[in-house]
């Protein structure tokens, strides 16, 4: 007879569950090696299982979601509750190993030979896994979950803030909801989510991770999802077909969305990317697409955001003592106006502003208005300070920065492709 989880108790006891963690094999203090993993069904969190042996060679082939099978181990008191415990040279007890997908016997490490009986329990726990309660971040701010609810989302890391010296809250985002509402820059397209950890547990996660989480549970306090030792954490990659379908209905729906500022160059020229990801990121001239909000221009005083310019000798010269001729090349009609500013943006990955610079025709194509005395051209100047002011008004700005590096080796970012629409 087969137990569920939360009735196992000593001495002897047979059960079935999912691998929801594998520790490092290690060695024990006998000639033995030991696999320590811990296994869940519905009735209860992760129970851990330990197996001495000489070889665990095949332990290898064991993954996060396989269904394990024991059969009369044994269990002793562990750390405060229970733990089943596996000798080398215990011949009482058996197990197997089964992938995840109802219907698949085939084993992958053990002794164990299944029966009609127990092939039916094994596919019932793999019909219960499936119906993991799978849920969008809007979804969630949008219902009201009892702490004995179990979630399961798919999202990509954006934050984390320290909560206290052992937890973490990380910030997790998916594309849903209306808009950002919890941190101080409101960058994205679509609600952020709270989860709540041990910091050990956090560490192993980084801001752009795109992750599915499984067996979420609420905490009623805080509102906030919590990582409990019963779920599941996968790392996915951009490729996964579970990812490009949520940022391929992300990009539809903001693709309609009105913005005042706004990328125009071609889809797959530059990566969406969020600024921590840019600033760890040494790759130079690469192309991101960012979603930020503008906190500031730089010079501040709109009239310095042009200066004359000599094509011949590459550099700014003193607009109070032009003459015909540059002063330090000495070629005539040599100089023109051009753009060179800085935008400060920043977003929910990091609360430093960064700053881009814009330079040049980029200028021009932002504001859609040629370089110019800007002290000498009050239409001119009226029309930047109007639309620079509509460009800090807008908590998402869409734009997109190339890298690139100094001669001293300085990196900075530049504006590209981004316009101010009218």
């Amino acid at each position: 007879r087969y137990q569920t989880i939360v009735d196992v108790t000593p001495p002897i006891s047979s059960f079935i569950g999912i691998v929801v963690r594998l520790d490092p094999i290690r060695k024990s203090r006998w000639p033995d090696k030991v696999l320590q993993f811990y296994v869940g069904d519905e009735s209860s969190e992760a129970f851990p299982v330990r197996l001495f042996k000489k070889d665990l060679s095949k332990a290898k082939d064991i993954d996060l979601g396989d269904i394990c099978i024991i059969k009369d181990i044994q269990v002793v008191e562990f750390q405060g509750g229970y733990a089943a415990i596996g000798g080398s040279k215990d011949s009482v007890y058996s197990y197997q190993f089964f992938p995840p997908d109802v219907g698949d016997y085939t084993p992958k490490w053990g002794s164990l030979v299944v029966d009609d009986t127990e092939k039916e329990l094994i596919d019932n726990l793999r019909r219960w896994k499936q119906n993991d309660n799978l849920m969008s971040i809007q979804d969630i701010h949008s219902s009201s979950l009892a702490p004995s609810d179990r979630v399961s989302l798919i999202c990509r890391v954006i934050a984390f803030t320290d909560e206290t010296n052992s937890f973490l809250r990380m910030f997790v985002w998916d594309g849903t909801g209306i808009k950002c509402t919890n941190l101080n820059a409101l960058p994205l397209l679509g609600k952020e989510l709270a989860i709540f950890a041990d910091r050990i547990i956090l560490q192993q996660f980084y801001v752009g991770q795109w992750v599915r989480f499984k067996n979420l549970t609420v905490n009623t306090s805080s509102g906030a999802l919590v990582i409990n030792v019963n779920s599941e954490c996968v790392i996915l990659t951009p490729n996964d077909e579970e990812v490009q379908t949520i940022v391929s209905s992300y990009e539809n729906r903001e693709s309609i969305m009105h913005k005042v500022v706004n990328y125009y160059g071609p889809a797959r020229l530059a990566k969406w990317k969020c600024l921590r990801e840019v600033i760890d990121s040494f790759e130079p001239n690469d192309f991101y697409k960012l979603y930020v909000k503008i906190t500031r221009f730089y010079p501040s005083e709109t009239t310095e955001w042009t200066s004359p310019w000599c094509d011949v000798c590459k550099k700014f010269l003193d607009r109070d003592a032009l003459v015909k001729e540059c002063p330090v090349c000495s070629t005539e009609d040599s100089y023109k106006y051009i753009y060179a500013f800085q935008l400060v943006v920043e977003d929910q990955s990091t609360s430093e502003g960064i700053p881009i610079v814009v330079w040049g025709e980029e200028g021009e194509n932002f504001f859609g208005v040629p370089a110019c005395d800007l002290t000498k051209n009050n239409q001119s100047l009226s029309i930047l300070e109007q639309k620079s002011g509509q460009a800090l008004d807008e908590k998402s700005a869409q734009i997109a920065i190339v890298s690139y590096f100094t001669i001293d080796n300085r990196r900075k970012f530049q504006l590209f492709r981004t316009r101010i629409s009218n």
